[in-house]
């Protein structure tokens, strides 16, 4: 029993380096912090399991390592994900703008509809050609009067 204990263990912890050389492998695992990946190797160790199992625990320490050996997909999709969460957000894609287009607006347009009669008036007539201008420059326009 002591010699499968220790054949098991031996795999086991094979398994758990093979794991840890999978995740480093990924091109994310560069893009993660030196702590976060400190940590997150740091799951990948086999503590609690001695090197040979104790005298008279040989079934229970076996039953162990089959038990954490078995649950190794399990730990492989949990780090894969929090590996995926601990990642910085991507940077921002460059805006891609092409080149403004021309529009051409003729002044009698502008013209208010109705005779200015009060302050209150040319600020209705201005915050309205302001708004119309605004929305052609957001709509990458340069504009001509005529």
């Amino acid at each position: 029993m002591s010699t499968r204990y220790t054949e098991r263990r031996s795999a086991y912890a094979a398994s758990l380096k093979s794991l840890l050389k999978d995740l480093e492998a990924k091109p994310e695992w560069l893009r993660l912090e030196p702590d976060d990946r400190e940590e997150i190797a740091g799951r990948l160790t086999s503590p609690g399991l001695p090197e040979k199992p104790a005298r008279g625990r040989e079934v229970a320490d076996l039953r162990l390592v089959l038990a954490r050996e078995s649950s190794l997909p399990g730990l492989r999709a949990e780090l894969e994900n929090e590996v995926a969460r601990r990642l910085p957000p991507p940077p921002p894609l460059p805006e891609r703008r092409e080149p403004p287009t021309e529009e051409v607006v003729e002044i009698s347009t502008l013209v208010p509809p109705e005779v200015i009669r009060s302050k209150a008036d040319l600020e209705t007539w201005v915050s309205s050609l302001r708004a119309r201008i605004e929305e052609l420059l957001k709509s990458n326009k340069i504009i001509r009067l005529k």
